[in-house]
């Protein structure tokens, strides 16, 4: 900050910017989890939930529509306060389990959604999914960015036993 007294009529002001190693607890920011000896998530027997097949919405009318890079269609309109959206999926087998979501936007507001596993809410009361900002919608290119979801980056797991489940968003 600046304190003068009286009008300047020539100034210099010198910034100095330097690289630092970013802190995993900044809010807003997400820090990908390192794989490694306490993670080690086994992508070919993931199980995989479309975005377009939820079961259920509540709070709002979320769209499918077609996106370049999308696997299968995309969501939109997914962005009143408390709206939710919910899948179902099986689990062949027992498994402790991390959740990675496949996203793409480019809001000026963070994006968050609260997730919860048969009711409860995954990784902690207070936990939830910050989706970065990846450059844009994947309206003219492909946007889309893989984010596990984390709490100050760390994996967020679970335990399930096999059979069935669902998965709930929470805006």
């Amino acid at each position: 900050g600046f304190n003068l007294k009286g009008p300047v009529a020539r100034a210099t002001v010198r910034f100095t910017i330097r690289p630092a190693p970013l802190a995993a607890d900044v809010p807003g920011v997400y820090t990908p989890p390192v794989i490694g000896p306490r993670f080690q998530p086994v992508l070919d027997q993931a199980v995989e939930i479309e975005a377009e097949g939820f079961s259920r919405q509540d709070g709002g009318q979320a769209g499918v529509c077609e996106k370049i890079g999308a696997s299968g269609k995309a969501l939109k309109l997914w962005d009143k306060p408390d709206q939710v959206l919910e899948w179902t999926f099986d689990l062949p087998r027992s498994a402790l389990c991390a959740i990675q979501v496949r996203c793409c936007h480019d809001s000026p507001d963070p994006v968050v959604r609260q997730i919860r596993i048969d009711g409860a809410p995954f990784g902690g009361p207070d936990a939830a999914l910050l989706f970065p900002p990846t450059g844009g919608w994947s309206n003219t290119r492909d946007d889309w960015r893989s984010v596990w979801v984390t709490i100050q980056g760390t994996a967020v797991t679970m335990d399930l036993v096999a059979g069935p489940h669902t998965l709930t968003f929470v805006n």
